[in-house]
C-alpha cells in the first residue's frame, strides 16, 4: 500500500484517469442496476418512472465517462472546484458569525486562501490532479503504514 501511495502521488495524471474510469464504472453499474430495479419491481413496489430515468441518465453519464475520459476529468475538476469554493464560502461566513471568539480572523484566513484554490481550481487541472494524488497517495500511504505497525506490534505481543 505505501508503494501504491507513492506511486499515486508521483503519477498525478494517472491518479486522475484511475478516478475517472472507476467513477465511470460505478456509475454504469449503478445505472444499470436502477433500470433492473425498475424493470423487475416496477409492479410490485410501483416504482416510479422517474427511477428508470436516473438509472438511464448513470448508465449513459458512466459510458460516456469510460469512453470519453476527458468528459470524465473535466467533470471530476469541475466537481472539486465548486466543493473548495462552497467551502470556502462557508468557512468565509462562519468567520463573520464568530466574530465574538479570539482568533477568528483565521478561520477567514482559512476560507479566503480556500476561495484561492478553489478559484485556481476551476483553471488548472494540473492542480487539481496533483492535489487528488497527493490525497489518494497520502491514503494509501497511511493505510500501509498503519498494517505494518499493527503487524509488528501484534507479533511482538503473541
Amino acid at each position: 500500500m505505501v508503494s501504491f501511495g507513492l506511486w499515486l502521488i508521483f503519477n498525478p495524471r494517472t491518479t486522475l484517469s484511475i478516478v475517472v474510469v472507476l467513477m465511470g464504472i460505478v456509475l454504469l453499474l449503478n445505472g444499470i442496476s436502477e433500470i433492473i430495479s425498475y424493470v423487475s419491481e416496477r409492479k410490485t413496489w410501483s416504482i416510479s418512472v422517474w427511477y428508470l430515468f436516473d438509472g438511464l441518465l448513470s448508465t449513459i453519464f458512466g459510458l460516456l465517462v469510460l469512453f470519453n475520459g476527458q468528459v470524465g476529468k473535466n467533470f471530476l475538476i469541475l466537481l472539486f472546484a465548486i466543493w473548495i469554493l462552497a467551502s470556502a464560502i462557508f468557512r468565509i461566513l462562519l468567520a463573520f458569525s464568530v466574530k465574538s471568539v479570539s482568533n477568528w480572523f483565521i478561520i477567514l484566513i482559512v476560507g479566503v486562501l480556500g476561495l484561492i484554490v478553489g478559484i485556481v481550481s476551476l483553471f488548472n487541472s494540473i492542480f487539481v490532479s496533483v492535489a487528488l494524488a497527493v490525497v489518494l497517495g497520502g491514503f494509501f500511504i497511511f493505510q500501509g503504514l498503519t498494517c505494518i505497525f499493527i503487524s509488528s506490534f501484534l507479533r511482538r505481543n503473541h
